[in-house]
Parts: C-alpha cells; structure tokens; sequence
C-alpha cells in the first residue's frame, strides 16, 4: 500500500486535483547535513526500504504520519534509530503496532497522525533521545523559527539524502497559509505551516512524518506540500498540540 500512495486524489468543491505524493504526501530542499547528535529523536522507516520519517516520544512510541503508512502490516516495517544514515548504522528495531488516528482522511489529508509502538524499548543515548511534546493548550506563533529533519529528497544532485539533513523554517500565519493553499487543499486547525516567502528551503519526497521542532518541542509532523521548496507555498505540518488527548488515550504518555 505505500508504493499506491504514490498518487492522492483530492476533491476540492468541483474541482479534481492530481498530484504526485512527491507534492502532497511524502514530502529536505535547501538544508544542510545533520549529525543524528542534534536530532537524536529522528527516526526512519523501512519496509524494507526507506520511505518515511518519526519522532521518538518514548521509549517504545513513535510519532508520525498516517498517509506514510496506510494498511500496511506491522510485520513488514522496522525502525531504524540512533543514525545519521538511512540505509545503515544505529540499530533497527521491528514494529509491533500501527496506531492510524481513527478521523485520518486521504482526501483531505486532514488528522494526519500515527503513532507506531516499537517491539523493544529503546537504549537511550546521545543519538537516541525522546522529543517533548507540546501541551493541548500550547500553541506557536508565527515568525517562530523551527528545526526539521529528515532523509527527503534534496532537489540537488550533489547532496545525498542518505545523508540526514536539516533546515530551519518560519511558522506561517494561520490565515495567510489558509489564502495561499485555498484553491488546493483546505487548512484546518489540525494543520499549521512553516517556510520562507521566497522558498527554497522545506522538506520533500520521504520527508514525511519526520519532526517540525520549535524551541525543543515537537509541533508538527510533517504532512504535505503543493510543491517542495516553491515561492509562496509554504509547507503544512500536522499539529501535535491539537491531537495531545489522543496520543495520551493510545500511549499513557
């Protein structure tokens, strides 16, 4: 089922939209390399090959994205932590349980969350760590810079995206991503946006599901994006804070 997702379709009103995943749901452009040191929540997802990213929440729960992985059994998909590397390195763990939020929809990409329960707690280290999570309450202003990661495609033949690689992004005022998104996708408050006017610099295919961290704390998930690295297009994140019950109902945490 991940190699289906390569194409989403989504109704907007009357209008029929068809975009490569590479847009909408896998989507780093612009960034530069990263030692797995300065994000040692950073996870990646096998199956067997890359194809996703997550956030390590605790010893056994990782966060990320529903579109990544559909209804794809837990059997076939491990998690590899602790590297800077995707295809080597760190120490891979299997998946035991795939937790999609239950309201997860593939026409609008709306709640896009999943919550992946690993086999083995993971060894806490330097490289291996849990990112915080924000407060149902908290909520992130615009303008506000913040870190995302992962092992997405680069646009540039001359970076590898074996590579982890990271780029800082400004949070985009809620209406004004709402208006430039409008004749796409709707946003809801599930949703929030981060990247530069000008473009350049945004996460890309096999990005998704990866971590959008403000000040230490894990806001966002990475979700989806019109085109990676476009003028005016900023990148939409789904938003941790408004689904914090529901990682507490699943996880306890």
């Amino acid at each position: 089922l991940i190699e289906t997702m390569k194409y989403i379709i989504l109704i907007i009103g009357s209008i029929l939209v068809t975009c490569q995943a590479a847009s909408i749901s896998n989507r780093i452009v612009g960034g530069v390399e990263a030692k797995i040191e300065e994000v040692p929540y950073q996870v990646s997802f096998h199956a067997p090959d890359f194809f996703c990213g997550g956030s390590i929440i605790s010893s056994k729960w990782i966060l990320s994205a529903a579109h990544c992985f559909g209804d794809e059994s837990p059997s076939n998909l491990t998690a590899r932590v602790g590297s800077s590397t995707r295809s080597r390195g760190g120490k891979v763990i299997p998946v035991s349980r795939v937790v999609n939020h239950q309201l997860f929809s593939t026409s609008t990409i709306d709640y896009d969350y999943a919550l992946i329960e690993l086999q083995d707690e993971l060894e806490m280290s330097d490289a291996v760590k849990t990112i915080s999570l924000p407060k149902k309450s908290d909520e992130i202003k615009s303008g506000v810079e913040c870190l995302v990661s992962g092992w997405g495609d680069t646009q540039n033949p001359n970076e590898s995206a074996e590579v982890l690689r990271k780029v800082v992004v400004p949070i985009v005022e809620q209406t004004k991503c709402e208006k430039i998104h409008a004749s796409f996708n709707k946003i809801t408050p599930r949703m929030i946006c981060a990247g530069f006017d000008q473009g350049g610099r945004d996460p890309c295919i096999r990005d998704s599901g990866g971590p959008l961290a403000c000040n230490g704390t894990l806001f966002g998930v990475i979700s989806w994006g019109q085109k990676c690295g476009s003028p005016n297009l900023p990148g939409v994140y789904s938003n941790v804070a408004a689904i914090r019950d529901w990682i507490t109902e699943v996880t306890g945490i």
